[in-house]
């Protein structure tokens, strides 16, 4: 497999906060949430404000038929995807070319959190939505409303695919483009990842999660991340060098081909990775730290959810981002003792991705 060049795009975190704000000891801030609306889950969320995408010169229709956290990712995208094509000679002119890969929530098919004729509590709502609504209506909507647009909008016309709901879809989606960039099937990817909206909806469909991170108060976090992948270095802020996917059945089980992701470093002289940034939860376990410790001596371990809250879809792309500055901070910070960063995602059902992320020069 050859490499695969990023370049990053826009990031958007409550407050405002980035990457770069992160790496300096900054965190997203959380809000009180009342009981009724998380459902006493969560005593705290982190909220992003809506976007109307008029900046972005977009017509009424698709404003008004995309739902709050559908703009958000469409926001990323196209605010990444301008940004690229101005760039010279970094874009492909033929649109087949292009694939678009999205990793996106589940959301309820209202865009205001209580419509206007219910007169029941939300909670009263949230619970005639499960009960009465179409178990994945929400879905596709959120799906087909999301990626139909960027693609009209964008003028991409290749290959995409879309993935929901858990932190892992955000890693399918970049490691469905690097495969298809290697196969031929197109020469660069706009992947873009959004999390939920934070409603009682998002919290009955996300209940069994957020009792299992109870002990670790991780807070729901609302964002949205995009980026640019293709074959080219020109402009690439890092490049991917070795994606894997695989299944754990359970948190006590070793990481899955770990032995065989170090193998194949080995083989292709790829600088084992001693920055490790962890998405899809507030903590990975004490049973896989001892092993990573083992696998990785000396490395460095990140919980990107404890440092945004927890983000779904988007949370993988943001460890990207992590990881990407990280390195780019090679020559300043004392604790990069590597040229390369290893991010894993696990899904709530035991998906696990790994993704291995270089300079764009390694």
């Amino acid at each position: 497999m050859k490499k695969v060049y990023i370049t990053l795009g826009k990031q958007s975190l409550p407050g405002e906060v980035d990457s770069s704000r992160l790496i300096s000891g900054e965190t997203v801030i959380a809000d009180d949430i009342s009981h009724q609306q998380s459902l006493g889950l969560v005593n705290t969320a982190a909220f992003l404000e809506d976007t109307d995408l008029k900046h972005h010169d977009v017509g009424r229709v698709v404003r008004k038929t995309s739902e709050r956290q559908s703009r958000w990712v469409i926001d990323a995208a196209l605010t990444t995807w301008e940004k690229h094509t101005k760039s010279a000679n970094t874009a492909t002119n033929d649109s087949t070319d292009t694939g678009l890969f999205l990793g996106l929530g589940t959301v309820d098919c209202e865009d205001d959190d209580l419509p206007i004729a219910f007169n029941g509590t939300l909670q009263d709502y949230a619970q005639q939505m499960l009960i009465e609504a179409k178990p994945l209506a929400g879905l596709i909507l959120l799906n087909s409303t999301t990626a139909s647009h960027i693609a009209q909008l964008t003028d991409i016309k290749g290959v995409n695919c879309v993935f929901s709901p858990f932190a892992d879809a955000g890693a399918q989606a970049v490691i469905e483009a690097f495969f298809n960039i290697n196969e031929g099937h197109c020469q660069q990817a706009l992947i873009a990842a959004g999390s939920p909206k934070i409603t009682p909806w998002y919290f009955l469909h996300h209940r069994d999660f957020f009792q299992r991170q109870k002990k670790h108060n991780i807070f729901p976090s609302e964002s949205a991340v995009a980026l640019v992948a293709n074959d080219r270095s020109q402009g690439a802020d890092a490049c991917l060098l070795l994606v894997k996917r695989t299944f754990s059945h359970e948190t006590k089980e070793k990481l899955p081909m770990i032995n065989n992701l170090l193998e194949e470093l080995s083989v292709r002289n790829i600088a084992i990775p001693k920055q490790i940034i962890y998405a899809g939860g507030a903590d990975i376990g004490e049973y896989r730290k001892k092993e990573l410790n083992q696998c990785f001596t000396g490395h460095n371990l990140y919980h990107i959810d404890q440092l945004t809250g927890y983000t779904g879809a988007a949370g993988p792309l943001h460890a990207i981002f992590f990881a990407v500055n990280l390195l780019k901070d090679n020559s300043k910070n004392k604790n990069v003792t590597s040229s390369t960063a290893l991010v894993i995602a696990e899904g709530f059902n035991g998906q696990i991705c790994y993704m291995v992320i270089g300079e764009p020069d390694e």
